[in-house]
């Protein structure tokens, strides 16, 4: 699991086999803010990325914002 605060949250809810409804939909909407974070934080540095001279062709930016995506740094 690469969101570390949606697993903990399982981690610490799970009795008996079975983890608690709300407990799993808390941890999916922790999971789902930890996505939409890295997405922006990606976003913004492939967008500098872009505009720097480094950048000659748009598919550079584009494989650079798919690689920091791809990094498993959640939290």
């Amino acid at each position: 699991m690469k969101s570390k605060k949606a697993e903990e949250l399982l981690n610490r809810s799970y009795e008996g086999g079975h983890v608690l409804h709300e407990n799993a939909v808390s941890a999916v909407e922790v999971a789902e803010n930890a996505v939409r974070q890295k997405a922006i934080e990606a976003f913004n540095e492939a967008m500098i990325y872009y505009t720097s001279p480094a950048c000659t062709k748009d598919e550079e930016a584009l494989k650079y914002f798919i690689n920091i995506l791809d990094q498993n740094n959640y939290e």
